[in-house]
């Protein structure tokens, strides 16, 4: 047993057995993913259950510390705070995955154009029978489809399915704020950021607001080839008119590839092999690729020498901002011209589709935050937000089911408002080609090797909404 009412060093005692359950949590949710929830699968928590409990949490907040000691003692907290919540959740986890790995009784979507299906010119022959589809298959599909005919299938087949997702889903949100609530913080993200819950939704919503304009003209051009949907939002997002010198396949590799100046400890095949190839849906899935691959950079180079607590967080602020600057890199004029060939004219067209991905996906999620902010948010907010970012309303029926609850929602959003002050550090210190630059990989190096307890705080922002809205005046500029 660990004991907090003695002398500090417990708190390498608890450090310890934090991570220690940090890893089995991750490997409980991958088997739960890949089992879709059946079968019997071992608690996460069955040994050192005192690193998820109220009485660690609390005991916590009271040790008398030495200034040194206090970001070690708060970074505990944020972790056995997520401890608790899982342990408290994993039975509600295990009736998600059920529901969004359930089989219905529709069909699956039609492929989209270019996806395998019957033989050219065999018209008479018969169909397969489709398989069976649940709300997962059918939420990938929406996400991947190339047709606005797959995209809308998609998403009807999702609402359709939606049903037991969303009341599985509304159980468990509703279980993180009671939890919450037990361990005295007014908001399941209270540890996760020093601004507040109202500052975060104020900035999401000043984002919302300052970038209508440049979605509403997106849409309206794009409208010219047919009636709108969310299905055409979706073919729109992915950029696919972007589409000259990248590679077929979308591959971990790629990343690894493009950033090997820069990617240090993050280079080598030991994730790609552990991800298929697959078709791109357009030029967005490359900067999706970048920042994934910029997350592992920053995890990549986490300092070893770090107690886990301070060299991990269950709310990565610095692996999104890296994630977003990566991205960023990714959809640059500069980019275009040195890594895929382009002529300058062709490269800042290619720029501003890509500036404008960024800026619808950004959009979304912003949306996501909004909505997973409160307990349940009601039918007119979902119909509201929904319709603002994708200029239709989603199915009602996925209220509660869509988005997938993400416990770092608000650092994904700091870090992506982060991003543009990194990557314009970049391109001031290593110019505008910083991700050919070697001597960007030990500035990122040392940044990555940072403790990534950040309080969840932007260096120098302390207007939320404010950086929205000028960041919203930069992709104007970009996109014009």
């Amino acid at each position: 047993m660990i004991l907090l009412d003695g002398p500090a060093p417990h708190l390498f005692d608890l450090d310890r057995a934090v991570a220690s359950a940090a890893a089995r949590v991750d490997a409980w949710r991958a088997a739960l993913d890949a089992r879709g929830g059946e079968g019997a699968l071992p608690a996460p928590f069955a040994r050192d259950r005192e690193v998820s409990t109220r009485t660690t949490f609390e005991r916590l907040a009271r040790l008398e510390l030495a200034a040194f000691e206090l970001p070690l003692r708060d970074a505990l907290r944020r972790w056995i705070h997520e401890h608790l919540q899982t342990r408290v959740g994993a039975g509600l986890e295990v009736a998600v995955a059920r529901a969004c790995a359930a089989a219905t009784s529709s069909p699956a979507p039609r492929a989209a154009a270019g996806d395998a299906g019957g033989a050219a010119g065999v018209d008479d022959a018969p169909a397969p029978a489709a398989p069976p589809a649940s709300y997962r298959a059918a939420i990938a599909s929406f996400a991947a489809a190339t047709t606005v005919a797959a995209a809308n299938d998609a998403i009807a087949l999702a609402a359709r399915a939606a049903g037991p997702v969303a009341a599985a889903r509304a159980a468990r949100a509703e279980r993180r704020f009671e939890a919450a609530e037990g361990l005295a913080l007014a908001h399941p993200w209270a540890l996760a950021t020093a601004y507040g819950v109202d500052a975060l939704c104020a900035s999401a919503r000043a984002w919302l607001e300052a970038t209508r304009d440049v979605s509403r003209e997106a849409t309206r051009l794009a409208r010219r080839d047919g009636a709108w949907s969310v299905g055409a939002w979706v073919v729109l997002a992915h950029a696919r008119d972007a589409s000259v010198g990248w590679p077929s396949r979308v591959t971990a590799r790629w990343a690894g590839e493009v950033f090997d100046a820069v990617g240090g400890a993050a280079r080598g095949p030991s994730r790609s092999a552990r991800r298929a190839a697959v078709t791109p849906a357009g030029a967005s899935s490359f900067l999706r690729e970048a920042a994934r691959f910029g997350a592992v950079v920053r995890a990549a180079n986490a300092s070893r020498g770090l107690p886990f607590a301070l060299a991990h967080d269950p709310y990565p602020l610095g692996a999104h901002r890296f994630a977003g600057a990566f991205a960023r890199a990714v959809a640059t004029a500069p980019f275009q011209r040195r890594v895929l060939g382009l002529g300058a004219d062709a490269a800042r067209d290619q720029s501003r589709q890509l500036v404008l991905a960024l800026t619808l996906a950004t959009r979304a999620q912003a949306a996501k935050l909004l909505l997973q902010a409160d307990a349940r948010p009601s039918a007119e907010l979902f119909e509201e937000l929904t319709r603002e970012v994708f200029d239709a309303p989603l199915p009602a029926a996925l209220r509660d089911a869509w988005p997938a609850p993400a416990v770092d929602a608000p650092s994904r959003w700091l870090g992506t408002l982060g991003a543009p002050a990194l990557a314009h550090a970049l391109r001031e210190r290593f110019d505008e080609d910083w991700f050919h630059n070697e001597r960007a990989a030990d500035h990122l190096g040392a940044l990555a090797s940072a403790p990534t307890f950040e309080e969840g705080r932007l260096d120098g922002v302390d207007d939320l909404p404010g950086l929205a809205r000028a960041l919203a005046r930069e992709v104007e500029q970009e996109v014009a």
